[in-house]
């Protein structure tokens, strides 16, 4: 497999007979060494060149008998990948009020992104891993939260590992609500003049929300033609502020 420091391979012979005169090795690949010839039963090759060097080598012992020759390969790689770029949810499970906002109702949603062709991928919230995939042969993934997250306020992290297991630095944040509560809404009183059929009624949301109301005039139970009708959002305090001003006049 591949390594991400440098590499000290040992070579050693045995000989029953005579013994072990000498060894000899060389290097090709990404690290080349020409052929050394070292006394002795055994030596040590460093490897310090990123990619993949092939060392051959052989013994000779004392009644020059020469060994088959023999490899062994090395694969070395000290770099860690760049960091993942592009990190955002799915469509399909970012819920909000459009599909690139960050809010949904998912508990486990999907993102996507990109890192290093056939790296390792691991989404963190903060320091905590929440989610682990791979990137395909173009350098995509598609990572799902797991396990499920609470519903709550998060920012998402991705991080790539390669075959070495040289880990990358942390991706931009992507800021993450999930929210599976629907909105609670309170309504105040009719603040205004009602005899020319003018006024406000204000109320509170629990959470930033948009609405939709309708108004309907006397003291009927049902509504197929309101009086007013229209849509807003709530205000950004705690807790959120509607108002809503009429005229039915």
């Amino acid at each position: 497999g591949w390594n991400n420091a440098n590499v000290s391979v040992q070579l050693a012979a045995t000989d029953g007979g005579s013994g072990v005169k000498q060894i000899t090795y060389s290097a090709s690949g990404a690290q080349t060494i020409a052929q050394t010839t070292v006394s002795g039963a055994s030596t040590s090759v460093s490897i310090t060149t990123e990619g993949t060097t092939t060392i051959s080598y052989f013994a000779t012992d004392n009644a020059n008998n020469v060994e088959t020759t023999k490899t062994v390969t090395v694969k070395l790689d000290k770099t860690a990948p760049g960091a993942p770029t592009g990190l955002t949810l799915t469509t399909a499970t970012d819920s909000g009020s459009s599909n690139s906002d960050g809010i949904t109702s998912n508990t486990a949603p999907t993102f996507t992104g990109s890192a290093e062709a056939n790296s390792t991928i691991s989404l963190f919230n903060g320091a905590t891993q929440v989610g682990t995939g791979t990137t395909n042969g173009t350098g995509t993934f598609t990572v799902t939260i797991s396990p499920a997250l609470a519903q709550g306020s998060y920012s998402i992290t991705a991080k790539a590992t390669d075959a070495a297991g040289n880990t990358s630095a942390a991706s931009t944040a992507k800021s993450l609500v999930i929210d599976t509560a629907a909105s609670i809404i309170s309504m105040g009183q009719i603040t205004g003049s009602t005899s020319n059929g003018n006024g406000t009624i204000n109320g509170t949301i629990n959470e930033f929300a948009t609405y939709t109301y309708v108004i309907c005039a006397g003291a009927a139970t049902s509504c197929t033609t309101p009086a007013a009708s229209g849509s807003g959002s709530s205000a950004a305090t705690t807790p959120f502020g509607w108002s809503i001003g009429y005229n039915l006049a």
